[in-house]
């Protein structure tokens, strides 16, 4: 299975957080916190009509084909235009 896929069944048991200073993506696994003013480019790509991803940061994961990188962030969620833009706005405020 490819890890995108792999990562948007996992994202049916992920709670996402948005603070004034943070982001956070916590699971059973592991929770990862980037900080506003860590985050270089705040990307939204629909997945359909209703849901779509705020991708924000890197993964790098070894497979097959050895390292690869893949965009990550808030998988799957309504209002991904609203959240990218209040995410933006949070780290203006917070730089």
């Amino acid at each position: 299975m490819s890890q995108p896929l792999r990562r948007y069944i996992q994202a049916r048991h992920v709670v996402y957080l948005l603070t004034d200073k943070r982001a956070i993506v916590a699971d059973s696994w592991v929770i990862k916190i980037i900080l506003l003013p860590m985050i270089s480019s705040i990307e939204v790509t629909r997945t359909n009509s209703s849901f779509a991803d705020v991708l924000f940061f890197d993964v790098v994961f070894e497979n097959s084909e050895g390292a690869n990188t893949i965009r990550d962030g808030f998988i799957g969620i309504l209002h991904a235009d609203a959240v990218a833009r209040e995410m933006r706005r949070l780290q203006a405020a917070a730089s």
